[in-house]
């Protein structure tokens, strides 16, 4: 009798002290979950923070400035070619490219905005389709607070995945670890462990797409401010393989970047979701 209250009251001791690490591991999953709302509701609202960020704007101004000067130095060559009668069966296509790229780099901003607007139009879809009951909040109507406190109450992305992971279930509702039957060492030490594992890894994951949503919010913000570059390697070859493509390609894959791991992210869920009987 003696020997079974010691070892209620150790195992009661164990149980308590999995529990204070389970809560701990958990408010850090909570706030990497908050980390990633707030990184996804930014960049949906990458037009709020451009009106918001004048230099982006100031810095296209200047890059399309710049981008004027070489269409100027391009009308000159093409002048110079024709006074001396040289190279004319390529200066009707070379103008032509100075004409469209002096077109093109007025309008580059507008053209930028309207292919981040679409990938983000994309993936609104799969995130609503993730958590329909999320409201994604606009900072332009909703002003800064209503953003930071939808970010943290509102159902995002962490709270439905931690949902259809079960991770709530490694607490009952008194806060005691659920050890399913008897409660033994064993139990509480799998459960402290598995849970621990489970919801640092999750929350790792978390942080790792927080920083990588802000990295996009913040390269698309300098790939507006620089879009004149592209156009002005319709011109000139030089420019369009050492800055023109390298722009491209970031553009491209930052637009790639967020649909595409908002619909894995939608897979994973319906996998996990339908592997424990459940819909999202």
């Amino acid at each position: 009798s003696t020997n079974a209250a010691g070892g209620s009251f150790f195992v009661s001791v164990f149980a308590e002290i999995g529990n204070a690490i389970l809560s701990l591991v958990a408010y850090f999953l909570s706030l990497m979950g908050i980390i990633l709302n707030i990184s996804i509701i930014l960049t949906m609202n990458i037009k709020a923070i451009y009106e918001a960020t004048p230099a982006i704007e100031q810095i296209w101004v200047v890059i399309r400035n710049l981008a004027s000067i070489f269409i100027i130095f391009g009308l000159l060559y093409t002048s110079i070619m024709t006074i001396l009668d040289i190279g004319k069966p390529n200066l009707k296509g070379l103008i032509g490219k100075i004409i469209l790229a002096g077109l093109f780099i007025n309008f580059s901003l507008f053209f930028t905005k309207i292919a981040i607007d679409a990938s983000n139009l994309v993936s609104l879809q799969f995130y609503r389709a993730i958590a329909p009951q999320a409201k994604v909040v606009s900072i332009t109507k909703d002003g800064f607070g209503a953003f930071m406190s939808g970010a943290v109450s509102e159902p995002g992305i962490s709270d439905i995945f931690m949902h259809s992971l079960k991770i709530p279930t490694i607490y009952n509702n008194k806060g005691a670890i659920t050890t399913n039957g008897a409660a033994t060492a064993f139990n509480v030490l799998t459960a402290t462990v598995a849970g621990s594992i489970l919801m640092i890894f999750a929350g790792l994951s978390f942080l790792a797409a927080a920083i990588a949503f802000i990295v996009r919010l913040v390269i698309l913000l300098l790939l507006m401010g620089f879009s004149p570059i592209y156009f002005v390697g319709i011109i000139f070859p030089a420019i369009e393989k050492d800055l023109s493509g390298k722009w491209m390609k970031w553009l491209t894959q930052e637009l790639i970047f967020m649909p595409v791991y908002l619909l894995f992210m939608y897979v994973a869920l319906k996998f996990i979701s339908s592997g424990n009987g459940n819909n999202f």
